[in-house]
């Protein structure tokens, strides 16, 4: 998300930053990410900015929404507008609860996910919000799941390939991390990444290279 000097979303810098990277040949535009702005902007302000993606990507290419609430009820209510904003996929975060273990968070997602009409998947960063699952955690909302179809990692490409492994390939795996260690990641047996947007272009064409 961009700012004006009042403080105020900037939609124009916002959609010159969608038609930048559709210009690039990224293959998807996801908003709402982690370390810029999805737990800190206010619901409105998410509002306006998924309204403006789905806007200036006008059907060229897929829209992933990451989804932030407190509750169950506030994210099944922010998955219900990125449906109708024609998202092609939602990733649930955890909310931010203190103390919520790993049983908690499972019921907690699998509500969620049970209610989506799109393909859902869970960010997991642990390392970088202190809340996440395991391994097992990951493949138990699996099983009882069904509509759980894509895991938004944050580590390592060993951590990933452990990952995939032990999901017996079955989700949709993308990592992040800024699009650290792209090849490796994409031999580890990732689908892609999902980095910032400011090195789209480069990304791009080592994407396309590897095919």
């Amino acid at each position: 998300a961009f700012f004006g000097a009042d403080g105020a979303l900037d939609l124009d810098a916002f959609r010159k930053q969608i038609n930048a990277c559709l210009r690039a040949g990224v293959q998807g535009i996801a908003i709402l990410g982690l370390a810029t702005e999805v737990a800190k902007l206010a619901r409105e302000e998410r509002s306006v900015l998924l309204e403006a993606a789905s806007d200036a990507i006008g059907g060229r290419a897929p829209l992933s929404v990451t989804v932030f609430g407190q509750t169950p009820e506030e994210q099944i209510g922010f998955v219900r507008e990125a449906e109708r904003a024609g998202a092609a996929s939602v990733v649930l975060q955890p909310p931010r609860l203190p103390g919520i273990d790993e049983a908690a968070l499972l019921r907690f997602f699998g509500r969620v996910i049970d209610a989506t009409g799109i393909p859902a998947g869970i960010q997991n960063a642990p390392e970088y919000i202190g809340i996440g699952l395991g391994v097992e955690s990951i493949e138990s909302l699996r099983r009882n799941h069904p509509n759980f179809r894509v895991l938004k990692a944050e580590g390592s490409a060993m951590l990933i390939r452990r990952t995939i492994e032990q999901t017996g390939g079955k989700l949709v795996v993308l990592n992040g991390r800024a699009g650290l260690e792209l090849p490796d990641n994409l031999r580890a047996g990732c689908s892609g990444m999902i980095p910032g947007a400011e090195t789209c272009d480069v990304l791009a064409r080592v994407w396309a290279g590897l095919q």
